[in-house]
């Protein structure tokens, strides 16, 4: 089934379920942040230290970006050897995933309730920077071969 010609490889939904996945765990912090602002910011320290310096409503939309851009690119997961759709927003949604997640894990030091948030969010920061790093060789290598 899982190696049948017709469809998606194994990796390939692989693929797709793990763009799908953290898109959409990036889409619901960023949305949670970006629609309930004044709420979330009274729910914990970390928030309410974080929605001081500025709105949460402003930290969610980098979230919410590279969430739908995640989720779109685990939908151009079969054209990825036709076009660099896949590759372009599997990289650009990881670039900024990997910039606000360790922003969040700095801030998450000092203000979380306890060491599990920071590192959580280290982690996402850490996946989010090796898979712009794959993605940016993958698109660079594309580049230099098509010559």
């Amino acid at each position: 089934m899982l190696e049948d010609k017709k469809g998606l490889s194994l990796f390939q939904m692989i693929v797709v379920v793990y763009c799908m996945g953290f898109g959409m765990y990036s889409l619901w912090r960023g949305a949670y942040w970006v629609f309930f602002a004044d709420k979330a910011s009274t729910e914990s320290p970390l928030y309410m230290s974080m929605h001081q310096i500025i709105s949460l409503f402003w930290w969610g939309m980098p979230f919410l970006i590279a969430g739908v851009l995640l989720m779109i690119a685990g939908l151009m997961v079969p054209y990825y050897k036709t076009n660099n759709y896949f590759l372009y927003l599997f990289t650009i949604g990881h670039i900024i995933s990997m910039v606000f997640y360790y922003i969040f894990t700095l801030a998450g030091f000092h203000n979380a309730i306890n060491i599990l948030t920071p590192g959580q969010n280290l982690t996402w920061a850490v996946i989010s920077g090796v898979m712009a790093f794959i993605g940016g060789v993958s698109l660079w290598n594309q580049k230099t071969t098509k010559k």
